[in-house]
C-alpha cells in the first residue's frame, strides 16, 4: 500500500531520508515526485535565502529613518526602491491591502453596504460635534476623542511609546500582547506639525521594528490621522514592504449635517473592523512561512468537493496581480490537476464566458473561481509556461491570422464577446514546424453575453478600437473582429 504523500519543508535531507524509509523508490512515480520536489525545494532555499537578504536590507533601512514626527515633516520619496508602498509618488504600489488580509476587504464592503445602528447614528453626530470645535491645544483635542472612541467601540486607547515613539492614541487588543490594530494620529488643525498621514506610517513601521513575530504572521493595523475637523482611514500591513492604502474619502465634518448617515455608515463598518481584529489578534495566530507573507492572503481554492490548498511561487507580471502558484498537495490526490498554476485577481471576469470556452479548447483550463471581500474575485487557471507566447511577441503569418479569426469565430458562435482582443490578451503555439497553431484566448475581465456584456467605465483611450467600443456601452462581435483587423494591417 503507497503511504500518505510527504509534505516537503524547508530541510530536504530530512524529507528525502522519510521519504526513502517509507516507500517504494523504485516506482516510477515515487523517483519522479523526488526529483520534482528535489528541484522545487532547490529552487525555493535559493529564493529563500535571497529574499531573507532583501528582508534584512529594508529592516535596516527602516531602521535608519527618523522618528514619526520628523518624519512626518521631512519624508518624501523617489520612484526607485520606495520605503513605503503608500502610492506617493504613484509607482509606490503594492498588492491591495484587502488582498492581503480579509478584514481589509469587510471594512471596504461594509463602508458601502454597512446598515448603520442608532448607536452609530448617535456617535458620528457626538463626534463630528467634538471635532469641529476649536481646542486650545493638540492634546485637548486628543483627549476628547480617546473618550469619544473608547466609549463607543469599547476599547482601551491610550498614548503608547513604541521605541521611543509616543502615539497620541493606541489600541492593543490584548492586554497580554503587543499587537497594534489601530493607531490614530491628532493634528489641532490643518498645515500644523507636518503630515499626520506620513507621521502615522512612521508609528506603524517603529511597531514592526519591534514585533518578534513580524516575518511570521500578518499584521494589519488601522491608522486614522484627525486633522482638526477632518478623519481620514488608512488601512496598513507589513507584506515585502510595509503597504499602506487610504480609504478613497476623507471624512470633513465641517459640511451640511444631512451627511450624518454616511459618516454613520463608516463608524459602523470601523466597528466591525475593530471586532473582527480583536477576535484575530486574541486568538492563537498561525505563523506562515516567511515567504508566503507578501503575497495575497488566499492560500486555497474549491476543486470539485475538495478545498486545494497552494503556495506562491512568484508574480507571473510585476505589475500585475497574477501569481504562478504550486499546490499544496499530492497530485495522485489531485487528479487532472497540474502541479503548477495561475492565479489572478481582478474585481470583474466574465468567468462563465471563460469556463465556455475553455471546454473548447479555446482558452486555458479554468480550475476554481472564488468571490472574496472588498469586491474582489481569485481565478484559478492553466499556466502555459513557455510552451505558449504572446501575439506581441511573434511576427504573423497567413497561419496564424487565420488561426486566430476562426477561434474568434469559435468563440461568437457560442454568443460570447470578449472586448479586448489586443496581441497581449492572445496566446499562440506553433507545433511540428507550424503546420498546426493553437489559439488561446486570455485575460476574460470584460467578457460575457453578446447583448449583456458592458464596457467598463476605465478605457485606455491610447488603444485604438471599434467607434462604437464606448465605457458603459455594451460590447459586440463586430468590435472584437475590428481589433483583430488593427492588428493583422
Amino acid at each position: 500500500a503507497r503511504s500518505e504523500p510527504i509534505s516537503w519543508a524547508s530541510r530536504p535531507d530530512e524529507k528525502i531520508e522519510e521519504f526513502l524509509k517509507t516507500r517504494n523508490v523504485t516506482d516510477l512515480e515515487d523517483i519522479t515526485a523526488i526529483i520534482y520536489n528535489l528541484r522545487n525545494l532547490s529552487e525555493r532555499h535559493g529564493k529563500r535565502s535571497a529574499e531573507e537578504q532583501l528582508q534584512q536590507q529594508y529592516l535596516k533601512k527602516l531602521e535608519r529613518l527618523p522618528g514619526p514626527s520628523e518624519l512626518g515633516k521631512t519624508y518624501t520619496q523617489s520612484d526607485e526602491n520606495p520605503t513605503f508602498l503608500n502610492h506617493r509618488p504613484p509607482s509606490a504600489e503594492g498588492i491591495p491591502t484587502e488582498l492581503l488580509h480579509p478584514v481589509f476587504g469587510q471594512f471596504l464592503d461594509d463602508c458601502a453596504s454597512a446598515q448603520p445602528t442608532m448607536d452609530d447614528v448617535q456617535f458620528a453626530v457626538s463626534f463630528s460635534t467634538s471635532m469641529l470645535r476649536y481646542y486650545n491645544s493638540e492634546g485637548d483635542r486628543a483627549d476628547r476623542l480617546r473618550n469619544l472612541f473608547a466609549d463607543h467601540y469599547v476599547i482601551g486607547l491610550k498614548g503608547s511609546t513604541i521605541r521611543n515613539a509616543i502615539t497620541d492614541a493606541t489600541w492593543f487588543p490584548d492586554s497580554k500582547s503587543n499587537f497594534m490594530a489601530m493607531n490614530i494620529e491628532v493634528k489641532n488643525e490643518p498645515g500644523r506639525n507636518g503630515d499626520s498621514f506620513i507621521q502615522n506610517i512612521g508609528y506603524y513601521q517603529q511597531y514592526i521594528l519591534s514585533h518578534e513575530r513580524r516575518e511570521m504572521i500578518r499584521l494589519p493595523c488601522f491608522l486614522i490621522s484627525v486633522v482638526g475637523p477632518t478623519l481620514s482611514i488608512s488601512r496598513a500591513i507589513f507584506g515585502a514592504r510595509i503597504t499602506i492604502d487610504a480609504h478613497p474619502n476623507t471624512l470633513s465634518f465641517a459640511c451640511s449635517s444631512y451627511n450624518t448617515e454616511y459618516f454613520a455608515r463608516i463608524f459602523r463598518a470601523l466597528k466591525n473592523a475593530i471586532e473582527t481584529l480583536r477576535e484575530y489578534y486574541s486568538n492563537n495566530i498561525p505563523d506562515i512561512e516567511p515567504e508566503q507573507r507578501e503575497f495575497p492572503y488566499l492560500n486555497s481554492f474549491q476543486s470539485g468537493g475538495s478545498r486545494i490548498h497552494f503556495k506562491y511561487r512568484r508574480a507571473l507580471n510585476p505589475h500585475l496581480l497574477i501569481f504562478i502558484v504550486d499546490i499544496d498537495v499530492d497530485v495522485n490526490d489531485a487528479p487532472g490537476l497540474p502541479q503548477q498554476l495561475l492565479v489572478k485577481f481582478t474585481r470583474r471576469y466574465g468567468v462563465e464566458a471563460h469556463r465556455e470556452c475553455a471546454s473548447l479548447g479555446i482558452a486555458p483550463e479554468l480550475f476554481g473561481f472564488e468571490v472574496l471581500a472588498g469586491g474582489w474575485k481569485a481565478v484559478v487557471m492553466a499556466y502555459k509556461g513557455d510552451d505558449f507566447k504572446t501575439l506581441l511577441e511573434c511576427t504573423f503569418d497567413e497561419k496564424i491570422k487565420t488561426a486566430v479569426k476562426e477561434t474568434a469565430v469559435k468563440m461568437h458562435r457560442k454568443g460570447f464577446v470578449h472586448g479586448d482582443l489586443r496581441d497581449v490578451n492572445i496566446l499562440y503555439h506553433c507545433q511540428q514546424a507550424r503546420d498546426r497553431v493553437d489559439i488561446l484566448f486570455i485575460d476574460w475581465d470584460w467578457a460575457g453575453k453578446e447583448g449583456e456584456a458592458r464596457y467598463p467605465p476605465t478605457m485606455n483611450p491610447k488603444i485604438s478600437r471599434h467607434q462604437n467600443a464606448v465605457a458603459h456601452q455594451l460590447i459586440w462581435k463586430e468590435h472584437d473582429d475590428h481589433m483583430l483587423d488593427i492588428m493583422f494591417r
